[in-house]
């Protein structure tokens, strides 16, 4: 039955993340580029349009801090409702409430996170690298964003999985007690991909962005510290399927927005007047506390796997790509000082990964083989 699920779920999983670029293909033939003969006008991405309606940016300032304030009440406030247990919402509804909820923001974030204008789209970011840089600091290589894909492939399995409408799900505890926080991690992700735009980072309102992100990252760990605390592990209620479908995805995103998170601050400063010297301590601080708070929570919790992303994150910042835009206003001694930190770092927390995966198979193997024939603790 599980095979059975998987594989029903592995189908829906591709037919939402299949390409685009298939059907532009088929319009296009060979190339992606514009079509010969049309004009610009009919050429202009439609990312360069902010798909938002024009308002002054306080009023789009004031709603998002607004909205970020509301959810955790809300949500702290039908906590009881929202993870009520052995009842479905109608008896012609066979869905618990945690179910439809997590599927909607998840829904949502997805709608939300494809709204043009956002300036980690393609045409914003190249309209903004057009404009005068700034010395921005603790931003990974390109490369390590990819991280990304595994995190949305992994957490729409993981939507579709809690989603289903069977008793061997509904009543799984862990689903109904992470929910809370995981409707609060996506619902902060959702209101960042509105103030991600030129209106808050034009006008001063960047730290919105990067409050955002700390505040994702401080409920995902909510999500984390239910799937790592007993019962809820592998020497738990858990299975292996768990483990897959949950628990490596949703740690996977805690690890990386805690990096997220970071960079965004980092990202802040860069816009300030201060000195080049204290944007580069601020950095190398960062790193610092990018890799403790990833040893202890890894440690702590005995997941690799938020080690793994934090690590991952730290390699992409010791590569040569991140420091790019910065040798002509950077000294070279600087950033190479900022790449061996960031590339010792990374070594630490992949020692840290390797430790805690040795420790969690180890516990796994002997909970299964030997805790039976342990006598029971009174």
């Amino acid at each position: 039955m599980k095979l059975c699920l998987l594989r029903i779920i592995f189908l829906l999983v591709l037919l939402l993340h299949t390409p685009s670029c298939i059907t532009a293909k088929k319009d296009g033939g060979k190339g992606s580029g514009p079509t010969p003969g049309k004009n610009k006008k009919e050429q202009i991405s439609p990312l360069s349009k902010t798909a938002l309606p024009e308002f002054p940016p306080a009023v789009y300032a004031s709603v998002t801090v607004a909205a970020s304030a509301a959810l955790p009440s809300i949500l702290y406030t039908f906590r009881d409702v929202i993870t009520e247990q052995g009842k479905d919402i109608a008896p012609f509804v066979p869905f618990r409430r945690w179910q439809v909820l997590n599927t909607f923001i998840f829904l949502f974030n997805r709608w939300a996170g494809k709204r043009p204008g956002r300036m980690d789209m393609k045409q914003p970011r190249a309209e903004a690298s057009q404009k005068k840089e700034v010395a921005r600091f603790f931003t990974p290589a390109g490369w390590a964003f990819r991280i990304w894909i595994p995190i949305f492939i992994g957490e729409t399995i993981f939507v579709f999985y809690q989603a289903l409408p069977i008793n061997y799900i509904k009543n799984k505890d862990f689903l109904a007690m992470l929910s809370p926080f995981w409707i609060a991690a996506i619902g902060f992700q959702s209101i960042w991909t509105f103030c991600a735009r030129p209106w808050a980072v034009e006008n001063g309102y960047g730290w919105i962005q990067a409050a955002l992100l700390v505040l994702t990252g401080v409920a995902l760990s909510g999500v984390h510290k239910v799937m790592t605390s007993q019962p809820h592990t592998l020497v738990g209620d858990l299975n292996i399927l768990d483990f897959i479908v949950a628990q490596i995805p949703l740690s996977l995103h805690f690890g990386w927005m805690m990096a997220a998170g970071l960079v965004s601050v980092n990202g802040v400063l860069a816009r300030t007047p201060l000195t080049i010297r204290a944007k580069h301590l601020f950095s190398d601080a960062s790193v610092v506390v990018a890799t403790v708070i990833g040893v202890v929570v890894a440690a702590k919790r005995t997941d690799p796997v938020v080690a793994f992303a934090l690590s991952w994150a730290l390699a992409g910042l010791a590569d040569d790509k991140a420091w790019e835009k910065l040798k002509s206003t950077v000294a070279f001694a600087r950033l190479q000082s900022s790449a061996k930190l960031a590339k010792r770092c990374s070594n630490i927390l992949a020692l840290t990964i390797v430790g805690l995966t040795i420790e969690k198979a180890f516990e796994f193997w002997f909970h299964h083989s030997y805790a039976d024939a342990l006598p029971a603790q009174s």
